[in-house]
């Protein structure tokens, strides 16, 4: 039997944290993020001259009093958050028990989904495994939660990964999509939930996204015993991707050399992220999620209104 990733106590604990992430977000109307255009919006930007056909109640009267000159308000306009959530669906994401890293970060997906739809943002999501998988497309009904619950509960870990490729496809997408984008804006906070266990390598994939203008998050999601592996004896390690297996012994020289092995990968990860700017964060499916989000939300991130 499938594990159930969402039910009624979990619906209970995103309402907790909807009410957290207000009180770790700066205050406002919520869905507004700045823009670099110029709107309607209460917050001030600067003067210009006052023009035919302009709307006669952005007048300042005050500088005209002073100055008798005719000026109207520019206020910063602004728009809502487009949130791409792109959840890795290959083999090795089955791994775990009695949570599976592919439930796991379907919950941290739902969660941020639900944070965003709160504040009006338009949330849509993707799965990539030896392909890129459309899922439902960016919305911000609050009713849209629901379709992707309902999206997440279908989820299957299998086949191969192709972390890159359908990063890149997914970053040509979205790109075709908006052919009129301005240079200036980005096109979104895309974030991307997998264990990163992809022997072709990850900076190709997140370097397309950058060059789209996207801002990024990786969440990287492991199992405790890939963390921490168990302690000497006979093993049969099988790759749930390629299907090959091996049996090793598990003694305390290839424990170390595993943990070092482990470590430096895990280091260059962090460099290579803080490096290129995207905010990098590591978990396993031993944090309860509401935990992971709230230190999540305590970071100051970018779960903001």
């Amino acid at each position: 039997m499938r594990e159930q990733l969402f039910d009624a106590g979990f619906l209970r604990r995103l309402e907790y944290l909807k009410l957290v992430a207000r009180q770790h977000t700066h205050s406002g109307v919520a869905g507004e993020h700045p823009s670099p255009k110029r709107g309607s919006s209460l917050e001030f930007a600067e003067y210009r001259h006052y023009q035919a056909g302009d709307d006669c109640r952005y007048i300042d009267w005050h500088v005209f009093s002073r100055l008798e000159r005719l000026v109207v308000k520019l206020f910063s306009a602004e728009e809502d958050l487009t949130l791409h959530l792109l959840i890795d669906t290959s083999g090795s994401m089955g791994v775990g028990a009695p949570t599976t890293k592919l439930a796991y970060a379907c919950k941290v997906a739902v969660a941020l989904a639900y944070i965003g739809l709160a504040s009006h943002d338009r949330i849509g999501l993707a799965t990539f495994h030896g392909r890129l998988e459309r899922g439902p497309a960016p919305k911000s009904n609050r009713q849209h939660i629901f379709t992707l619950m309902d999206y997440c509960n279908r989820l299957q870990a299998t086949g191969t990964t192709a972390f890159s490729d359908a990063l890149a496809a997914y970053a040509r997408q979205c790109q075709s999509q908006s052919p009129g984008r301005s240079a200036s804006r980005t096109a979104g906070l895309a974030v991307i939930l997998s264990d990163l266990l992809d022997g072709a390598g990850y900076a190709a994939g997140l370097q397309a996204l950058r060059a789209r203008r996207f801002d990024l998050v990786l969440i990287q999601v492991l199992d405790p015993q890939e963390l921490e592996p168990p302690p000497g004896g006979p093993l049969l390690l099988r790759d749930l991707e390629s299907s090959r297996s091996r049996r090793v012994e598990l003694d305390a020289a290839l424990l170390m050399a595993y943990e070092d092995r482990l470590q430096t990968y895990l280091r260059t990860l962090e460099r290579s992220c803080l490096r290129h700017g995207i905010e990098y964060l590591r978990t396993n499916t031993s944090v309860p999620v509401e935990d992971f989000i709230l230190r999540y939300l305590r970071c100051g991130l970018h779960l903001r209104s």
